[in-house]
């Protein structure tokens, strides 16, 4: 998980960079935050 967090920022800072936009860092911390907040559904019991 943190190689992929490392590649999607630094990826998304240098589309920040070349677009002079902050739009893709935005765009990737809210991806990833929300991602991380997903909770696996509770078990049932049979």
């Amino acid at each position: 998980m943190a190689n992929v967090l490392c590649n999607c920022w630094e990826g998304a800072a240098l589309r920040t960079r070349l677009t002079r936009d902050p739009a893709p860092l935005e765009a990737m911390l809210d991806f990833y935050f929300g991602a991380m907040t997903v909770t696996k559904p509770k078990r049932r019991r049979v």
